[in-house]
């Protein structure tokens, strides 16, 4: 959300700030490094000698680095020996980047250091012996060699793979987040939305994307919005997963107030036979609504996931954001 990094005041942030550390040789592994810091923001991604003071303040690290010669590189090792208070005391999460799609070198690396995860992954890397240094080459050819590969250059960097990586390293940290059993985010969630009225809906297909301001009602676990039509249509009948932004307008901290959306949209035109009982559901009179001269349809949106960040939370002592599975 947009407020991620509205102070509460001098002692800290709203949420869990993460630290990307990486030790890359060759790039592959900064590049991994930077895109999983975009997405778990607020953030900061800094390679393991940019360390300093100013680190100690993050509530969460995310260590990333190369498998070099079968291990991880030594580089990451001196950094997590030198700093292992600090670390250890962290939530921490981890990735390595390599050519053979082991996780064994993560386990060592763990068990050397003692480290407990909350997620761990291993991504494929990227080799070109044309580049490496000339005391590199030799360590680089016998592990091409010793993983099953002849070639001089291999290229198993997917960025998508990366971006997977850290939206599960997200998932991980969104539950450490939470401070509130499933039941009770649950009807925070579902109270917010009986109170509200307005939200934006987002769909897109290859005809474009679209954000479309509208009114809904909320009733059991979807949200039915009533609709004459139009290009949001053409989307949600090739792309029926959405997303919808409900949010109060930000007056100061103690206002802040979102909900963000994940659900899976239907449609239903006056000719479905669950028609009249949807706008029922929804609060519409059905025989109103059918001497109109036009069709009126429902979109009802099935609610998958909820993210919600309220001020009106943190007043009560709870964490003030939540997320929701429904």
């Amino acid at each position: 959300m947009a407020w991620l990094f509205i102070y509460l005041g001098a002692n800290g942030f709203l949420m869990i700030r993460t630290l990307v550390v990486y030790a890359s040789r060759y790039g592959s592994t900064e590049e991994v490094a930077r895109d999983i810091a975009l997405v778990l923001g607020p953030s900061k991604c800094i390679s393991c000698h940019e360390f300093g003071p100013a680190c100690e303040n993050f509530e969460m690290v995310v260590l990333g680095g190369p498998i070099y010669s079968g291990e991880v590189l030594p580089e990451l090792d001196e950094f997590v020996g030198q700093h292992h208070h600090w670390i250890s005391s962290r939530h921490l999460a981890m990735f390595i980047v390599g050519l053979d799609g082991s996780d064994s070198p993560i386990s060592e690396f763990c068990r050397r250091h003692d480290l407990g995860l909350i997620w761990s992954g291993t991504l494929g890397g990227r080799l070109d012996l044309c580049s490496v240094s000339p005391e590199d080459y030799p360590n680089g050819e016998r592990y091409l060699h010793s993983i099953g590969h002849r070639s001089t250059s291999v290229n198993l960097l997917v960025r998508k793979e990366g971006l997977q990586a850290a939206m599960d390293i997200k998932t991980a940290r969104d539950l450490i987040d939470s401070d509130m059993d499933e039941n009770s985010r649950r009807q925070a969630v579902e109270g917010y939305l009986r109170s509200r009225s307005t939200c934006v809906l987002a769909t897109h297909s290859e005809f474009g994307i679209r954000a479309t301001p509208l009114e809904y009602h909320y009733f059991e676990g979807a949200m039915y919005i009533l609709t004459e039509g139009g290009e949001k249509m053409a989307h949600l009948m090739l792309r029926p997963d959405v997303s919808v932004a409900v949010n109060d307008e930000f007056k100061g901290k103690g206002s802040l107030f979102g909900l963000q959306l994940r659900g899976r949209a239907e449609i239903i035109t006056p000719s479905s036979s669950s028609y009249d009982q949807a706008l029922k559901d929804s609060g519409y009179d059905p025989c109103r609504l059918r001497k109109l001269p036009f069709d009126m349809c429902l979109i009802k949106i099935d609610i998958i996931e909820a993210e919600l960040l309220s001020s009106a939370l943190q007043r009560s002592g709870r964490a003030i954001r939540q997320r929701v599975l429904f």
